[in-house]
Parts: structure tokens; C-alpha cells; sequence
């Protein structure tokens, strides 16, 4: 196998950031293409959003390639359902996607989709959405205990995956490929944040359920490869005899990756997340063991289908406010489907995206994923509440009664059209 030498990866490393923008700068647009002739959108199709009206994205980076194909399922989806998009990054600056918000809002536009780089600017962003009457769909990042929709209507939903169980399911791959025993050293990533905090509680439950599993240290890649890697120098400085290396992304696997390459390490196995095009290859190689897939660009694109619905009047259930989606692990088994299905066909991703919208489809939509409401207890239970931050009433109503049960039920009626399988 090919050894990425320090030099080469840090060439290429720069070759990946040139396509980023500097930060809050304006990254893409795309205009509909005007294919709204069909009887189904004549049939459906309601007024209240106008043809090529823009729906924003605010996201962190173009330089992780989560992040692009977040963008790729934004734009087609926008496309499929006669908007134009808006797309800008911050690059780590809360502040920054705070005044992007504001900004476009002062504008005019009505829905918005945003990934935060922390969860510090979302109760900002949901108090500005309402006061603005922004539709405004968040995913990823979330304070403990905050509960969007009691600032208002116009916070529609947080739409995240399950980043413990995503997580937790590599780690018991990975320990059942080590047959249960050794030591293992790991790469997190912005201490603090929503999917940091979740990652590493899942590799923390992983290790206590598999006592032959020592974890010899940790230390953040910054969710970067160039971090990722020197992360990956140090612990591997300070505890050279390790058998395995888990880090919290795909982006700091491959810096990981670089640094076993050169210490002559390379068959030490590595899970990384996300499930990026790059670590397919690797998985296929046999350079990584596997990564956990959230499906980034399904998150972008039903993102904008649900704000498109809120502006279009559809108004979502309490457990709709906040839901967790799908995951897929993939390594040797599976990873050729997946490249075939998505990683090489980023271009034209294989979504009936009409079909995500409650509006367009209001008897036979499809999330063609699977989504179920948040159990509020277990997802931030790795933060007990404070005396401040208790379960609203309606929430707590909610999971008292059927409610939570009958929205799961029926988002799994709907969802036909099964995202990998």
C-alpha cells in the first residue's frame, strides 16, 4: 500500500482548503431549473413559496468534506422543489453565522438551514428566527436541555443524527475486530460541542462494556486532518504501544492515517465518522476499518424540504420539533454499495426529494431515511439538568403520553424508500 509521507499529506491538505472561502463569505448559489411543467407539481404545488425563491444554508467549512456533501443533498433538493440556494460558511465563528443570519433575514428570506460550529449562537439564532419570522430548521449542535420550539413557531425543527449511537456502534466494531482486548488511544474533537460530548460518551460506554479495552489517552483533532495528525504524533509519542487508534471524525482519521503511515504503523486499525468519500476508499484498501455514516447530504436535503413546508404552511407535531435520523456503519461489507450509491454519485444523489415534502406529497411522502422523535432523556442525559432547566410541560405531556410513539410510527409507515439496504 502507498505510504502518505508528512510532506505529501500536508501538499494535499492545502490543496483541500483551497476551496474553501474566507470566513462568513458568500460560497454558491444554483438556480431551479425549470422543470415545474409535471402534473404532480401542477397538482400539488402550493402558492405560498414563490418559483426560484432562495432558501440559505449556514454552515462551518467547504474544507471538510462533510460539509460539501451536506451542500450537494442542500442544492439538488432545493433545485427539486423550484428554489434558488444561498450558501455561506463561517469557518468556526459563531458570531460570524450569527450576522449572516441576520443579514439575510434583513433581506427577506423566509427559510434558512444551520448547522452551528457550536451550540453557543442557537438559542440566539432561534430567538432572531422568530423574531424575524424566519423558517429556520437547525442540526448538529444544541445546548443541554434547550428546547427550540418555546421560543416560536418559526424555530421548525433540529434534525440531527444520533451521534452516541452512530458512534457507539463503530467503537463495538472495533473492539469486536480486536477480539475484545487492547489498548486503544483517541482523537476527539472541539471539546464542548454538542457532537464531541456525544462521541465521546459512546466510546466511554463502548469501553465499559468491553473490559480486555484499555483507553491510554486522548487529545483534540479539532475535527481537522492536519490537527487530527498531530494529535495522532503525540499520543502515539506518549503511549507507543497501542493497538488501535478511534477518532471522532473522518477528516481527523485521515490525519491519523498519515502519522501510523510514517511511523510505520499502517496496519493499526482506525474508525473514523461521517462517511466521507475519502474514507471509503481507504476502507476499501483496507487502510481503515470503518466509519459510522450519518448521511450528511440526506440531512442537507431534507433540511430544506421541512423549512420549505413550514413556508408553505404545514405545521409540525411537538415530537416533529426535534428528531433523530438514521445511521449506517460501513466497512468492507458494505462500502462498495455505498460508493456506488452515494460517495460516487454526489452529483445526482438517488432521492425522490419531492417526495420529502409534506406539502407536494401530503398523502405518500417518503423521508427515505429514518427518523424518530428525540428522546430527550437520553440525549442529553450525559448533562444532568440543572433546577433551570427543566422538561417544559408540553414536552414532558408528550412523552407521558402516546404522542412520541405515534409520530415514530408513522414517520416508519412513511418511510417507503430505504436510504441503504
Amino acid at each position: 500500500m502507498e505510504r502518505t509521507t508528512r510532506r505529501t499529506f500536508v501538499k494535499q491538505s492545502a490543496m483541500a482548503t483551497t476551496a474553501c472561502c474566507l470566513s462568513g463569505v458568500y460560497v454558491a448559489s444554483c438556480s431551479r431549473r425549470d422543470d415545474a411543467s409535471s402534473s404532480e407539481n401542477s397538482a400539488h404545488e402550493a402558492s405560498a413559496v414563490r418559483q426560484g425563491e432562495p432558501v440559505v444554508s449556514l454552515f462551518t467549512t467547504m474544507g471538510d468534506e462533510y460539509f460539501t456533501n451536506h451542500v450537494a443533498g442542500t442544492v439538488q433538493c432545493a433545485r427539486a422543489l423550484g428554489l434558488s440556494y444561498e450558501g455561506f460558511v463561517n469557518e468556526n465563528r459563531p458570531e460570524v453565522e450569527l450576522s449572516q443570519f441576520e443579514t439575510s433575514a434583513g433581506k427577506g428570506v423566509r427559510m434558512v438551514t444551520v448547522i452551528p460550529p457550536d451550540f453557543s449562537n442557537v438559542p440566539a439564532i432561534n430567538r432572531r428566527a422568530n423574531e424575524m419570522q424566519v423558517h429556520t430548521v437547525t442540526s448538529a449542535e444544541i445546548p443541554p436541555w434547550y428546547f427550540p420550539h418555546l421560543e416560536g413557531d418559526f424555530s421548525v425543527s433540529f434534525i440531527t443524527p444520533s451521534d452516541f449511537d452512530s458512534f457507539y456502534d463503530v467503537c463495538q466494531l472495533l473492539f469486536t475486530h480486536i477480539g475484545g482486548q487492547g489498548k486503544v488511544i483517541m482523537i476527539t474533537g472541539f471539546p464542548g460541542g454538542t457532537p464531541d460530548t456525544l462521541r465521546t460518551a459512546a466510546a466511554a460506554k463502548a469501553i465499559e462494556e468491553n473490559p480486555g479495552v484499555t483507553l491510554l489517552g486522548q487529545l483534540p483533532g479539532k475535527w481537522n486532518r492536519i490537527d487530527g495528525r498531530k494529535a495522532a504524533e503525540d499520543l502515539m509519542t506518549a503511549h507507543p504501544d497501542f493497538d488501535a487508534v478511534i477518532t471522532l471524525n473522518d477528516e481527523m482519521a485521515i490525519g491519523a492515517l498519515s502519522a501510523l503511515g510514517d511511523a510505520g504503523r499502517a496496519w493499526v486499525p482506525v474508525i473514523g465518522h461521517n462517511g466521507t468519500a475519502e474514507i471509503m476508499s481507504y476502507i476499501a484498501e483496507g487502510r481503515v476499518l470503518a466509519t459510522s455514516s450519518t448521511f450528511p447530504f440526506w440531512i442537507g436535503a431534507y433540511m430544506v424540504a421541512v423549512v420549505f413546508d413550514a413556508a408553505n404552511g404545514w405545521k409540525p407535531t411537538l415530537p416533529e420539533r426535534m428528531m433523530i435520523s438514521g445511521h449506517a456503519v460501513i466497512d468492507q461489507s458494505n462500502v462498495e454499495a455505498y460508493m456506488t450509491r452515494y460517495a460516487k454519485n454526489m452529483d445526482n444523489l438517488p432521492f425522490d426529494f419531492k417526495k420529502m415534502s409534506k406539502t407536494l406529497h401530503p398523502d405518500d411522502w417518503d423521508p427515505q431515511n429514518v427518523l424518530t422523535p428525540l428522546d430527550v432523556n437520553r440525549y442529553f442525559g450525559h448533562t444532568p439538568p440543572g433546577s433551570d432547566t427543566p422538561i417544559p410541560v408540553d414536552w414532558q405531556e408528550a412523552m407521558d403520553s402516546e404522542e412520541m410513539e405515534r409520530v415514530g410510527t408513522l414517520y416508519k409507515k412513511h418511510c417507503q424508500k430505504k436510504i441503504l439496504g
